[in-house]
């Protein structure tokens, strides 16, 4: 056998070991998802910002009116068609990055103000902004997995 081929063989091994390992320790993390849990210190501001909005920004506001407030405190958001169904939209706030586990690139918490229109769906534009809020909720969401 060459050298060239036991490289390869013995790079290969490697490569299964390593892959073996990351997968058992995955199976026997303590939150056995391979996430671990949000520091309570963390949650405790995350919670804290969803009452906050809560108290602030109420159902049935429109769209419109929580965009312009959002703009007004010169807070950064996404607006996003939700999965919920064919009329919902939402605004994201992202709050924050948690560690993620070995397999996905980031874990995410964000805000959500979920809105429903009261007909078909119209535009994510201002002249379509009077679907009206739902209810505000935190997200947790991992990204870039394999």
């Amino acid at each position: 056998m060459t050298n060239r081929k036991r490289i390869t063989i013995a790079s290969m091994l490697l490569m299964l070991v390593v892959i073996g390992l990351s997968s058992l320790y995955w199976l026997y993390s303590p939150s056995r998802k391979g996430v671990e849990p949000i520091p309570k210190g963390h949650q405790a501001a995350y919670e804290s910002q969803l009452q906050y909005y809560s108290k602030i920004l109420k159902p049935p506001m429109t769209r419109n009116k929580v965009e312009d407030y959002l703009d007004s405190k010169g807070i950064r958001f996404t607006k996003n068609y939700c999965c919920m169904d064919e009329q919902s939209t939402a605004i994201l706030i992202e709050l924050g990055k948690e560690k993620s586990p070995w397999y996905c690139s980031e874990y995410t918490v964000y805000l959500v103000f979920h809105f429903s229109a009261p007909y078909p769906r119209q535009p994510m534009s201002k002249e379509g902004g009077q679907d009206l809020l739902k209810e505000i909720t935190l997200n947790k969401e991992l990204s870039g997995c394999l």
